[in-house]
Protein backbone atom coordinates (compact mmCIF):
# COMPACT_ATOMS: atom_id res chain seq x y z
CA UNK A 1 0.00 0.00 0.00
CA UNK A 2 1.54 3.21 -0.70
CA UNK A 3 -0.49 5.47 1.52
CA UNK A 4 -0.25 5.27 5.11
CA UNK A 5 -3.08 7.11 5.74
CA UNK A 6 -6.61 6.18 4.19
CA UNK A 7 -9.53 8.75 4.06
CA UNK A 8 -13.21 7.85 3.60
CA UNK A 9 -17.13 7.49 5.17
CA UNK A 10 -19.44 5.34 6.73
CA UNK A 11 -21.23 4.76 3.40
CA UNK A 12 -21.42 6.55 0.21
CA UNK A 13 -24.59 7.34 -1.33
CA UNK A 14 -26.22 10.27 1.57
CA UNK A 15 -29.04 12.77 0.25
CA UNK A 16 -27.30 15.87 2.00
CA UNK A 17 -24.10 14.64 -0.66
CA UNK A 18 -26.25 15.36 -3.86
CA UNK A 19 -25.94 18.40 -5.45
CA UNK A 20 -22.21 19.10 -2.75
CA UNK A 21 -20.48 16.17 -3.58
CA UNK A 22 -22.51 14.50 -6.02
CA UNK A 23 -23.91 16.27 -9.33
CA UNK A 24 -27.57 16.69 -8.87
CA UNK A 25 -28.11 14.34 -12.43
CA UNK A 26 -25.56 11.75 -11.27
CA UNK A 27 -27.12 8.14 -11.91
CA UNK A 28 -27.45 6.16 -8.17
CA UNK A 29 -25.11 3.54 -9.71
CA UNK A 30 -22.16 6.17 -10.93
CA UNK A 31 -21.95 7.30 -6.57
CA UNK A 32 -19.46 4.66 -5.33
CA UNK A 33 -17.05 5.36 -8.59
CA UNK A 34 -17.28 9.14 -8.07
CA UNK A 35 -16.88 8.63 -4.33
CA UNK A 36 -13.96 6.50 -5.13
CA UNK A 37 -12.23 9.14 -7.46
CA UNK A 38 -12.15 11.66 -4.23
CA UNK A 39 -11.61 8.57 -0.98
CA UNK A 40 -9.76 6.30 -0.40
CA UNK A 41 -12.02 4.26 1.64
CA UNK A 42 -15.80 3.45 2.90
CA UNK A 43 -16.87 1.99 5.97
CA UNK A 44 -19.93 -0.23 5.16
CA UNK A 45 -22.67 -2.15 7.79
CA UNK A 46 -22.34 -6.13 7.98
CA UNK A 47 -26.21 -6.19 6.27
CA UNK A 48 -25.19 -4.03 3.68
CA UNK A 49 -22.22 -6.43 2.94
CA UNK A 50 -23.93 -9.68 3.55
CA UNK A 51 -27.17 -8.99 1.23
CA UNK A 52 -25.40 -7.58 -1.37
CA UNK A 53 -25.56 -9.57 -4.41
CA UNK A 54 -22.85 -10.71 -6.30
CA UNK A 55 -23.70 -8.90 -9.49
CA UNK A 56 -23.57 -5.73 -6.84
CA UNK A 57 -20.14 -6.42 -5.12
CA UNK A 58 -18.60 -6.91 -8.96
CA UNK A 59 -19.91 -3.26 -9.81
CA UNK A 60 -18.43 -2.38 -6.37
CA UNK A 61 -15.13 -3.99 -7.62
CA UNK A 62 -15.62 -2.97 -10.86
CA UNK A 63 -16.18 1.39 -9.29
CA UNK A 64 -12.92 1.17 -7.77
CA UNK A 65 -9.32 1.25 -7.77
CA UNK A 66 -6.94 -1.77 -6.18
CA UNK A 67 -6.13 0.24 -3.86
CA UNK A 68 -9.68 1.30 -2.61
CA UNK A 69 -10.70 -0.24 0.14
CA UNK A 70 -14.00 -1.27 2.35
CA UNK A 71 -13.91 -1.72 6.08
CA UNK A 72 -17.13 -3.70 7.04
CA UNK A 73 -18.59 -3.01 10.64
CA UNK A 74 -20.22 -5.52 12.62
CA UNK A 75 -21.01 -6.62 16.18
CA UNK A 76 -19.42 -9.25 16.51
CA UNK A 77 -16.17 -11.27 14.11
CA UNK A 78 -17.31 -12.24 10.82
CA UNK A 79 -16.48 -15.49 9.24
CA UNK A 80 -15.76 -15.99 5.36
CA UNK A 81 -19.57 -18.05 5.41
CA UNK A 82 -20.93 -14.87 7.22
CA UNK A 83 -19.94 -12.64 4.44
CA UNK A 84 -21.23 -14.57 1.69
CA UNK A 85 -19.00 -13.69 -1.60
CA UNK A 86 -17.86 -10.52 -0.66
CA UNK A 87 -14.54 -11.92 0.37
CA UNK A 88 -13.54 -13.80 -2.75
CA UNK A 89 -15.11 -10.68 -5.06
CA UNK A 90 -13.62 -7.90 -2.95
CA UNK A 91 -10.61 -9.52 -2.79
CA UNK A 92 -7.51 -7.42 -1.28
CA UNK A 93 -10.29 -4.30 -1.49
CA UNK A 94 -12.05 -5.74 2.09
CA UNK A 95 -9.26 -4.36 4.42
CA UNK A 96 -11.18 -6.15 7.07
CA UNK A 97 -14.11 -6.19 9.50
CA UNK A 98 -14.50 -3.04 12.44
CA UNK A 99 -16.33 -4.24 15.89
CA UNK A 100 -18.88 -2.44 17.27
CA UNK A 101 -17.02 -2.01 20.86
CA UNK A 102 -15.02 0.01 22.80
CA UNK A 103 -11.53 1.32 21.59
CA UNK A 104 -8.55 -0.67 21.98
CA UNK A 105 -6.84 -0.37 25.49
CA UNK A 106 -4.26 -2.79 25.70
CA UNK A 107 -0.43 -2.18 25.20
CA UNK A 108 1.45 0.27 23.53
CA UNK A 109 -1.46 1.07 21.30
CA UNK A 110 -3.65 2.18 23.71
CA UNK A 111 -5.08 5.72 21.93
CA UNK A 112 -4.58 4.50 18.15
CA UNK A 113 -8.18 3.57 17.58
CA UNK A 114 -9.95 0.72 16.87
CA UNK A 115 -8.22 -2.31 15.87
CA UNK A 116 -9.29 -3.63 12.23
CA UNK A 117 -9.33 -7.78 12.03
CA UNK A 118 -8.93 -9.64 9.35
CA UNK A 119 -11.09 -11.91 7.74
CA UNK A 120 -9.72 -15.34 6.59
CA UNK A 121 -6.81 -13.76 4.62
CA UNK A 122 -8.26 -10.38 3.83
CA UNK A 123 -5.98 -7.80 3.59
CA UNK A 124 -3.05 -6.66 6.30
CA UNK A 125 -5.18 -5.39 9.30
CA UNK A 126 -5.05 -1.62 10.19
CA UNK A 127 -6.50 0.58 12.97
CA UNK A 128 -9.10 2.49 12.47
CA UNK A 129 -9.72 5.90 13.40
CA UNK A 130 -13.34 7.73 13.78
CA UNK A 131 -13.01 11.46 13.24
CA UNK A 132 -14.92 12.95 16.68
CA UNK A 133 -16.99 16.35 16.01
CA UNK A 134 -14.22 18.36 16.82
CA UNK A 135 -13.06 21.66 16.27
CA UNK A 136 -10.02 22.16 13.49
CA UNK A 137 -7.84 22.80 16.05
CA UNK A 138 -8.94 19.90 18.72
CA UNK A 139 -9.13 17.68 15.95
CA UNK A 140 -5.78 18.24 14.98
CA UNK A 141 -4.32 17.70 18.12
CA UNK A 142 -6.45 14.45 18.76
CA UNK A 143 -5.13 12.76 15.23
CA UNK A 144 -1.39 13.72 15.95
CA UNK A 145 -2.41 11.89 19.56
CA UNK A 146 -3.63 9.21 18.00
CA UNK A 147 -1.48 8.76 15.29
CA UNK A 148 1.67 8.71 17.55
CA UNK A 149 0.31 5.65 18.50
CA UNK A 150 -0.33 3.88 16.02
CA UNK A 151 2.13 1.64 14.24
CA UNK A 152 4.19 2.52 11.37
CA UNK A 153 3.95 -0.64 9.03
CA UNK A 154 0.06 -0.79 9.63
CA UNK A 155 -2.37 1.32 7.54
CA UNK A 156 -4.35 3.86 8.86
CA UNK A 157 -8.20 4.79 8.24
CA UNK A 158 -9.77 7.88 8.73
CA UNK A 159 -13.54 7.59 9.08
CA UNK A 160 -16.38 10.16 9.48
CA UNK A 161 -18.81 8.09 10.69
CA UNK A 162 -22.97 8.58 10.92
CA UNK A 163 -25.71 7.84 8.55
CA UNK A 164 -24.90 11.61 7.19
CA UNK A 165 -21.33 12.22 7.54
CA UNK A 166 -20.52 15.78 6.44
CA UNK A 167 -18.23 16.45 3.81
CA UNK A 168 -16.68 19.80 5.87
CA UNK A 169 -15.44 17.00 8.17
CA UNK A 170 -13.93 15.08 5.16
CA UNK A 171 -12.33 17.88 3.57
CA UNK A 172 -11.02 19.03 6.85
CA UNK A 173 -9.49 15.51 7.45
CA UNK A 174 -7.46 15.86 3.60
CA UNK A 175 -6.34 19.08 4.98
CA UNK A 176 -4.79 17.81 8.31
CA UNK A 177 -3.14 14.97 6.88
CA UNK A 178 -1.52 16.91 4.08
CA UNK A 179 -0.23 19.86 6.54
CA UNK A 180 0.89 17.03 8.73
CA UNK A 181 2.93 15.66 5.81
CA UNK A 182 1.26 12.04 5.96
Amino acid sequence: MTRRFLIGAEGWDHGAWRGVLYPEDLPADWRLAYYALRFDVVMLSWFQVRSASVSTLIAWAADTDKEFRFIIRCAQPATLRELGPAQEVLGCRLAGVLLDQAPVTAGARAQCGYALHAVDGAAAPGRVLLLPPLGIRARANWLTAQLAQCPHDEPVYGLVPGPSPALQALDELANLIELLGL
